[in-house]
């Protein structure tokens, strides 16, 4: 995050304190945002945390408005109308972590991230951005948004490969660039659970790692497990040709039907064989 937008941010502040205390919530957004750059900043002494428990409802109310407006964004929704509706949640987010209300708006924060990640199409233009604001301004540890931004960010995973050439680049093709993919399990499992209670089609999810006619990867669930699925010809020691390690680890991987699995478990993950390499880490987000 630059100096000029801390400056800003600090300037807004200015003017919504100087309306005076009508605009609680924007000055508790404005705080929060501050706070994820300078946790000590002196203007931070200037926001009252005192309306924290009437505004709580209003918080949580906004937040439900806004997970219904990302609920109801698809891929024919412009790029900047949902955008707007992704920042606008994360300032609330935002505002209620510097509140200490932000218990009353993890569910609606993580519906919405859930929503994005089992519909990553109207989401997967954002992921690049979503990747520099984790790196420069991220949330706060405990603050929901954390949930958000890592399911914009796996969006791109998500997307069909039959869309290469589209801004949310797929996982096959960011993950052959060398970029750092990271894929949030705890997104992936809510989706599951989602699926699970009939609230979204065609479950469970596929996350497309590698699709190639020497061999291809994905990640799926079954059994209430997440699974990496290896699609590769048999080598002499009765293994898959591409050895996968976790971990710096090599991991050993079970005959299932037509295809090697293993559990995926958090961590490092690289793939390599017949020429190819690829590399990926599986994580939960706080």
């Amino acid at each position: 995050m630059s100096h000029d937008d801390l400056t800003m941010l600090l300037a807004q502040l200015d003017e919504c304190l100087a309306e005076g205390s009508d605009h609680p919530i924007e000055a508790a957004a404005l705080a929060g945002l501050i706070a994820r750059i300078s946790a000590d900043h002196p203007a931070l002494g200037r926001v009252s945390r005192l309306a924290a428990a009437t505004v709580g409802e209003r918080l949580a109310d906004a937040a439900s408005d806004l997970r219904e407006a990302v609920e109801g964004c698809d891929e024919d929704t412009e790029a900047e109308v949902s955008w707007d509706r992704l920042v606008a949640l994360d300032e609330l987010s935002a505002a209620a972590n510097w509140l200490h209300q932000a218990a009353r708006l993890r569910g609606p924060v993580q519906d919405a991230a859930a929503t994005i990640s089992a519909f990553p199409e109207a989401w997967a233009v954002h992921a690049p951005a979503a990747s520099v604001l984790l790196q420069r301004q991220p949330p706060l540890p405990d603050d929901p948004a954390w949930a958000l931004w890592r399911a914009v960010e796996s969006a791109a995973l998500g997307v069909d490969d039959e869309g290469e050439d589209a801004p949310g680049t797929p996982s096959s093709v960011r993950i052959a660039a060398g970029l750092d993919v990271v894929i949030d399990l705890a997104v992936f499992r809510t989706a599951l659970r989602r699926a699970a209670a009939g609230q979204l089609p065609e479950p469970p999810p596929w996350v497309d790692l590698r699709s190639a006619d020497d061999w291809s990867a994905g990640l799926t669930a079954e059994g209430g497990a997440m699974w990496l699925v290896l699609e590769a010809p048999t080598g002499a020691d009765g293994q898959p040709a591409v050895s996968v390690q976790h971990n710096g680890a090599d991991v050993v991987l079970d005959r299932h039907a037509a295809v090697w699995r293993c559990e995926a478990r958090a961590g490092h993950w690289t793939l390599e064989g017949l020429g190819a390499q690829l590399a990926f880490s599986l994580g939960d987000v706080p």
